[in-house]
């Protein structure tokens, strides 16, 4: 009788400021809050990166070896954000 479960995912990668508060690792910056926009941008069963994430060789070889790519591309305005940032939505094929 309850919905299905949806698992909703979105990364960026940059500088970030980590803290240990009550034995427990946190982490805050404007790199943490852009990741926190892109995954808003997930449909679930997908993940959603920055384009020049996904411009690493390092995370193409990985998305390569997964048998994911991108199916989507697309340039939201992100809140807080100067100009849109390119992103991409990735699945598996």
């Amino acid at each position: 009788g309850q919905p299905p479960l949806t698992i909703k995912l979105g990364a960026h990668h940059g500088p970030a400021i980590a803290i240990n508060a009550n034995g427990k690792l946190d982490y805050f910056g404007r790199t943490v809050n852009i990741a926190s926009r892109i995954l808003r941008e997930s449909q679930g069963g997908d993940v959603v990166l920055a384009k020049e994430t996904i411009e690493d060789q390092r995370v193409r070889e990985v998305l390569e070896s997964e048998k994911a790519s991108v199916v989507e591309e697309w340039r939201p305005t992100l809140r807080g954000l100067g100009a849109p940032l390119t992103l991409c939505r990735i699945r598996r094929a």
